[in-house]
C-alpha cells in the first residue's frame, strides 16, 4: 500500500504541477499583454508631448512673424505720414508763394 499510496502523491503532485504551470503561464501572458498595452500608452503620450513641443513652437513662431509685420506696417505708416507731412509742406509753400 505504501508503493500505491506513493504512486498517488506523484500522480496527484504533476497534476497539481500542471494545474500550476498553466495558472503561471496564463498569468504571465496577461502581464505580458498589459505591459504591451502600456508600452502603446506611453508611445501615444511621446508622440503627443512632441507634437505639443511643436505647436508650441509652430506658435512662438507666428508671434514673432506677426509682430515683424506689425512692426513693418508701423514703418511704412510713419514713412507714409512723412512724405504727406512733405508733400503738405510743399503745398503750403506753394501756396503761400502764389498769394
Amino acid at each position: 500500500m505504501n508503493e500505491a499510496m506513493k504512486a498517488v502523491l506523484n500522480y496527484v503532485a504533476g497534476a497539481l504541477l500542471m494545474i500550476l504551470i498553466g495558472v503561471f503561464g496564463a498569468a504571465y501572458s496577461g502581464i505580458k499583454a498589459d505591459q504591451a498595452k502600456m508600452e502603446d500608452r506611453i508611445y501615444i503620450l511621446q508622440r503627443d508631448s512632441v507634437s505639443e513641443a511643436k505647436l508650441n513652437a509652430m506658435k512662438d513662431e507666428l508671434k514673432q512673424d506677426t509682430k515683424n509685420q506689425i512692426d513693418n506696417i508701423r514703418n511704412e505708416i510713419k514713412l507714409t505720414n512723412q512724405y504727406l507731412e512733405r508733400v503738405l509742406t510743399s503745398m503750403q509753400e506753394q501756396r503761400l508763394g502764389k498769394r
